[in-house]
């Protein structure tokens, strides 16, 4: 066939040439139709657009409502290849050309796919729906984008949920993520749930995974967090600016403390296991604070007693960093390194990737020294997520 339209099918006449005429041209357009002549993409409906469109427009402004469909299916014998696509979109649009009027759409695309290659097999759905108003001062747009995957291999499976949300004014914007990931191959399996929020600057989320032969671990991301009773609309508790409230009883079996502040005590038994510290009160003493790694102090003691130094590492809790050396907490007393722990840190995870997040770490050392002046330093050796040091010298009364 010449050109590019279709084949045009005269008006049948009462004789055999003209009747011939109007079969060669049913049997062409037929033939183009189903794909049986070239150019395919051109004529077949196997690839061809089918485009529903209604349309109206005054001069300045145009109203439009579109369905549009497109599908294919291929195979591929000699390669052990197949693929089925089907693409769906809904559009309605208004686009006004006086000055000062908003143009909008609104629009709806649908991406189905399933795909063979060799021993691979691939299922997908995506799903993008989106929302906009556009002036000349201002660009509103809202977004939702839905993607479905599952993929078979001959060693391994694959599941994965992820939904995105998006609104925005000019350059104001917040969005969401919400996903869901299973895996397995014959090395592990793991399934990982993770949601994140941000609008702005500020930002919130949460990890959750379990992995084989690797546990299973959550964490949040936020700078305060609360918790409360669902039953009384109780506040049980409340996490703002690094430091934890507690509003109701708490019942503690057992606890490992390294750094206690009490203003009100009523305790039934003590043991300390380093420095008796009964009837003992501190004389005088010195502190030092740093935001970075090294903080000092100076205390000239007067030989009442013993000296209590506290050193504290405050650590970054709530950021995640990649994991380096967790470092240690050092004390050194007149240049002598006389004490030191390891940081404290919890491992998280983000999807496979590991990260840790450096917590608070005390360290108490309690020494006789004579009577003089004395130079207290706390060093950490972890610069990464480090939230400052402190150094506290108390001379005790015994």
């Amino acid at each position: 066939m010449a050109g590019s339209t279709w084949a045009t099918i005269p008006d049948p006449a009462p004789s055999l040439p003209s009747l011939q005429a109007c079969a060669f041209a049913l049997k062409e357009n037929v033939e183009l139709l189903t794909g049986q002549r070239g150019p395919v993409t051109q004529y077949s409906v196997q690839q061809q657009v089918l485009d529903i469109k209604n349309a109206i427009s005054n001069g300045t402004t145009s109203i439009t409502a579109r369905i549009t469909q497109i599908y294919d299916a291929t195979v591929n014998l000699n390669n052990s290849q197949s693929l089925a696509t089907f693409i769906t979109e809904v559009t309605a649009e208004v686009d006004n050309a006086r000055q000062g009027q908003p143009s909008l759409s609104a629009r709806i695309t649908q991406v189905d796919q399933s795909r063979i290659n060799g021993d691979n097999a691939l299922a997908q759905s995506i799903t993008t729906l989106t929302s906009t108003v556009n002036t000349n001062n201002t660009n509103i747009n809202a977004s939702l984008t839905s993607e479905a995957t599952t993929r078979a291999s001959s060693d391994s499976a694959l599941s994965s949920s992820i939904t995105t949300v998006n609104a925005s004014v000019n350059s104001i914007s917040a969005n969401g993520n919400v996903s869901l990931v299973a895996t397995a191959a014959p090395g592990g399996a793991s399934a990982a749930y993770t949601w994140e929020l941000s609008a702005g600057g500020v930002s919130c989320g949460m990890t959750a995974i379990a992995k084989v032969g690797g546990g299973g671990a959550i964490a949040f991301t936020a700078t305060s967090f609360t918790l409360t009773d669902s039953g009384t609309a109780t506040p049980v508790f409340s996490y703002s600016s690094g430091v934890f409230t507690f509003n109701v009883p708490v019942s503690i079996t057992t606890a490992n403390i390294a750094n206690l502040a009490v203003t009100n005590a009523k305790i039934g038994s003590l043991a300390v296991a380093n420095g008796n510290m009964q009837n003992a009160a501190a004389t005088q003493g010195a502190s030092g604070t740093s935001s970075g790694q090294t903080a000092f102090a100076t205390l000239a003691t007067r030989g009442t007693g013993s000296v209590a130094v506290f050193c504290q590492f405050t650590g970054s809790p709530g950021n995640l960093y990649l994991p380096p050396s967790v470092g240690s907490l050092q004390l050194y007393i007149d240049g002598v390194l006389v004490s030191a722990i390891t940081n404290s840190y919890s491992p998280a995870f983000v999807g496979s990737t590991q990260y840790t997040n450096y917590l608070e770490t005390t360290l108490v050392y309690v020494t006789s020294l004579a009577v003089g002046s004395h130079t207290f330093e706390v060093f950490d050796s972890n610069p990464t997520g480090l939230g400052g040091v402190t150094v506290v010298a108390l001379e005790l009364s015994k």
